[in-house]
């Protein structure tokens, strides 16, 4: 029957799938060996899936090869036709072919997903990489699928040869144990590559990756979650053409940051590792504190070893995390950040100088007051002066003149 062949093929393709989700994690594991930049580049090409991935692949793995050895077991103790035994090199062959193109359809819509063109796939060495490690990791697999289904078999038919009526009991009870799962084999066969194939939307990523020129740069805040008003810096990853970290990058290298209609803020790009020592080969950064959240760009300039770079990175749903606001993650009481308290204080300092040249203005105009009145008082005073100055002149002359009106008859007698 036309089923039957097809559910034959099931744990094949399901342990094919589960192949695919291993070797795809192992030849970023060789491609990528430092685990932060490996984490940047998984986070910057369409990865957000990965862990759900990684679970349906583990159950999907184990239903097939419980499938296959309860196929084999029932062929073993049930009286018909032997089943016809695969060969090693066919199974490693058949399963190297569909792990490869899981594997390759993966990339292509990871990448599609995160906005990078599919022919970055072939750039560098995680494309070798992952064919090395897909074609190894099939052989591994077809020897387990063979052998494991030989030796179900050997035991079915080793049970097989105790006397009584266990083939016509037992029939039913496999019948149950190995078709239904077989169906249900196809189901999680179908869901778990619809799940694989197709990537699940997820947030922004924690980076975001690109070629420039020859080299590829992961670039994101340093530290994500990226809150305003806390110490952060742009983080560059930086890696050759064969995904080899570039070390002596010296001085060349400079980044402005923008937000809004901000000033740009230039930064000089810094190692943050010590060769042989300490931190991750390729990780420079440019610290500085962002006090407003939002969206960022970091706009690259300068050389790499005599190349020019002219780039710009914006934080976004399809880059790196934007800033965030603090307050949503403060607990029990929520506290002003700094740009908030630089921002109350600005405008407290305006409405405390309003009040203080309003005052300053009163207090003018009641000084002008004050000498406007002085000065009429002065000259009220000085008239006044002068008007007692002339009454006491006067008073003074009176005397004087009836004197000498009386001195003339004294002198006639």
């Amino acid at each position: 029957m036309r089923w039957g062949r097809v559910t034959h093929r099931l744990p094949l393709t399901g342990m094919a799938v589960a192949g695919a989700v291993i070797g795809h994690m192992a030849a970023y594991v060789l491609a990528v060996p430092s685990p932060t930049v490996r984490v940047a580049v998984l986070g910057a090409t369409g990865h957000a899936y990965w862990t759900a991935a990684i679970a349906a692949a583990s159950v999907l793995g184990l239903a097939s090869l419980a499938a296959t050895l309860g196929r084999r077991f029932r062929a073993g103790l049930l009286a018909g036709r032997p089943q016809p035994d695969e060969r090693l090199e066919a199974v490693a062959g058949q399963l190297a072919g569909l792990q490869f193109a899981i594997y390759l359809v993966q990339e292509t819509l990871e990448r599609l997903e995160a906005g990078i063109p599919p022919h970055a796939l072939w750039d560098g060495r995680l494309l070798a990489t992952g064919v090395v490690v897909q074609s190894a990791i099939a052989l591994l697999l077809a020897a387990l699928f063979t052998l494991a289904g030989r030796a179900a078999e050997a035991v079915g038919r080793a049970l097989r040869r105790f006397p009584g009526r266990l083939e016509r009991t037992g029939r039913p009870l496999l019948d149950l144990v190995v078709a239904w799962p077989s169906r249900l084999l196809a189901a999680t066969v179908a869901s778990t590559l619809a799940a694989l194939l197709i990537p699940l939307a997820g947030p922004a990523a924690a980076h975001e990756e690109k070629a420039v020129g020859r080299y590829h740069f992961v670039v994101g805040f340093g530290d994500e979650p990226a809150y305003a008003g806390e110490k952060n810096s742009v983080q560059l990853l930086l890696a050759d053409a064969n995904d080899k970290p570039v070390t002596d990058l010296g001085n060349t290298l400079k980044v402005e940051v923008t937000t809004g209609s901000a000033e740009p803020l230039e930064l000089a790009m810094e190692p943050f590792f010590e060769v042989g020592e300490s931190g991750t080969p390729g990780d420079y950064r440019g610290f500085f504190i962002p006090t407003a959240p939002g969206s960022y760009s970091f706009h690259f300039t300068g050389t790499i070893k005599g190349r020019n770079i002219d780039q710009t990175f914006k934080s976004g749903p399809q880059s790196f995390a934007d800033i965030e606001d603090p307050a949503q993650v403060q607990y029990p009481v929520e506290q002003p950040t700094g740009g908030q308290l630089a921002t109350r204080a600005d405008r407290e300092t305006a409405r405390i100088n309003a009040a203080l040249a309003a005052e300053r203005d009163q207090a003018n105009d009641d000084a002008a007051s004050a000498r406007t009145l002085a000065i009429i008082g002065l000259i009220v005073g000085a008239l006044g002066l002068v008007a007692g100055g002339a009454a006491l002149a006067m008073r003074r002359r009176s005397p004087a003149q009836a004197a000498g009106a009386s001195s003339p008859a004294d002198t006639t007698v």
